[in-house]
């Protein structure tokens, strides 16, 4: 029978104020334990006459974390006002289990741009899963399977084994070098490994506060540190397995036997099988520091405000997502969940990134 999910939760903070009013400290750490979690279309075995349940109950999720806040009146005198603001959180989520037969395997497809989804006890929401790129073959005769000290694998004959992909397709110079986890010849779903995962390990902001008399300009940042992104864009603009534009990277791509040239890439090959693996060539670390807000604004005197028989008057100037610093190839590192999906988080698609927007705010008051 269908329940609510349960939910347990423990929660303790402290609120400090210092020195006159002039330092505010606030500190919680929670930890939240949800049990009968709700899952979709749950899959059962046929031999019950059905295929799925619409929904079941089952299994529990565990989030722990803390969050920190500071907001310090460095400067107060009749001229001047100065304050700086931080504030940064933690959190971490993890499946301590699952139903009962609950297939871990969200989808097992390792084409092309495609990485396997997994449900797995002990890991995160948001992990990703898929092969370890380790780069081009340079030359056919380099394509050979390898044991784990790296001495080419031969068979009753003595003939060095060809690597593979799932049996059929034999790799060759200018192809990518996955990791063959099992040491067995062939790159297939047995060699997928936990890759990273969405979830950041701090997200917080900081700003500041500046006033001199009449002038007042305030700045505030937002950060996200320590978490993946799976960059679908450069998949597709990198892969050479269509007919679509592709960005400049492909110039590096792999053209002859023996090329062997830092960050060069799979050769072109239209609806090559295996050079676009989900794989950790696409996986790239989203941290960024974002100027979120900006504003100047003055206040006009009494006497000028009176010339337009006003009470007050002010003039500003402000921006939003003024500027992003970060690593991050894509065009946002900031990216969202896949609302059909719960557990396919931190995919970038080039959704469209948060506008620059330029403000000027005129205010009278009467």
């Amino acid at each position: 029978n269908l329940q609510w999910e349960s939910i347990t939760s423990y929660d303790v903070g402290i609120d400090i104020n210092l020195f006159d009013d002039r330092v505010f400290l606030t500190a919680e750490v929670y930890e939240k334990l949800t049990e009968d979690l709700l899952f979709e279309n749950y899959r059962i075995p046929t031999s019950s006459g059905f295929n799925q349940l619409r929904f079941l109950n089952g299994g529990e999720l565990l989030n722990r974390g803390w969050e920190f806040m500071m907001d310090y009146r460095i400067i107060r005198t009749a001229d001047w006002r100065w304050s700086v603001n931080f504030n940064t959180t933690q959190n971490t989520n993890r499946f301590l289990s699952l139903p009962e037969n609950f297939n871990t395997e969200q989808s097992t497809a390792i084409g092309n741009g495609e990485f396997p989804r997994r449900v797995v006890v002990g890991e995160p929401i948001g992990s990703f899963f898929g092969f370890r790129y380790h780069g081009v073959y340079p030359t056919d005769t380099d394509a050979f399977a390898r044991d784990a000290e790296g001495n080419i694998l031969r068979d009753s004959q003595g003939n060095p084994i060809p690597m593979t992909y799932l049996g059929t397709y034999t790799f060759r110079g200018g192809d990518a070098i996955y990791e063959d986890t099992n040491n067995d010849g062939q790159i297939d779903l047995n060699d997928v490994v936990y890759l990273g995962n969405s979830n950041p390990r701090f997200t917080g902001g900081f700003g500041s506060s500046l006033r001199y008399r009449n002038f007042d300009l305030t700045v505030s940042f937002h950060y996200r540190l320590g978490f993946d992104i799976i960059n679908m864009v450069a998949i597709q603009t990198e892969g050479m397995l269509n007919r679509n534009n592709q960005s400049k990277a492909v110039l590096s791509r792999w053209r002859t036997q023996g090329q062997d040239e830092p960050g060069m890439i799979p050769r072109a090959y239209m609806d090559h099988p295996a050079n676009n693996l989900g794989s950790d060539r696409y996986v790239e670390r989203g941290d960024f520091l974002r100027v979120n807000s900006l504003q100047v604004r003055y206040r006009l005197g009494d006497r000028i405000a009176q010339r337009f028989n006003a009470r007050s008057a002010s003039i500003s100037l402000s921006a939003r997502n003024l500027y992003t610093f970060t690593n991050y190839s894509g065009q946002d590192p900031e990216v969202g969940q896949d609302a059909s999906n719960p557990f396919w988080i931190g995919v970038d698609r080039a959704n469209t990134p948060p506008p620059r927007v330029t403000t000027l705010t005129i205010n009278i008051g009467f």
